[in-house]
């Protein structure tokens, strides 16, 4: 509820959700993704550790179950040993605060 409180209040230019993609999302994930939707806030999940996952397991990252969640276009698998993962993430931050890029 203080969280809810406070993201209402705040206009917000984007909402990162970091998942620790070993783990999964969990259903509060879930609902804070319906949330967010619900109050038209700007939603990018991040998928972090993916170097860590196996084949099969990055392919459940693109599940029909969870794109009918998230739209592709609405994630990104991230792993720090991944410079286009990165300049994505960047680019993407960016977008949303209105920049066209870090050098901007």
């Amino acid at each position: 509820k203080v969280l809810e409180g406070n993201i209402e209040r705040t206009e917000l230019a984007l909402v990162l959700l970091l998942i620790d993609s070993r783990r999964g999302l969990s259903e509060e994930d879930f609902l804070f993704v319906d949330w967010a939707r619900a109050h038209s806030k700007p939603l990018f999940v991040v998928f972090t550790k993916t170097d860590k996952l196996s084949q099969s397991e990055k392919a459940l990252l693109k599940s029909p179950e969870l794109l009918a969640k998230i739209p592709e276009s609405e994630f990104l698998c991230y792993s720090i040993k991944d410079s286009k993962a990165r300049i994505h993430l960047i680019y993407t931050i960016y977008t949303y605060l209105g920049f066209n890029g870090p050098h901007s």
